[in-house]
């Protein structure tokens, strides 16, 4: 859970960069865990959240 709180505050703090990075993490480090399927949605949640948030910039 301490993960996914990091990853939302670097996503807070305007550095977009670290989308592509954070993507990758999730996928090669939970990948061979029962939570993965759970992650990939927060993952598209977080990606909505992202989009809608530039759209509006």
């Amino acid at each position: 859970m301490n993960f996914h709180e990091k990853e939302n505050d670097a996503f807070d703090n305007n550095s977009t960069h670290n989308f592509p990075f954070f993507l990758v993490i999730n996928i090669f480090f939970l990948n061979n865990n029962t939570l993965f399927f759970n992650d990939i949605l927060f993952l598209n949640n977080t990606l909505l959240h992202f989009t809608s948030k530039f759209k509006s910039t």
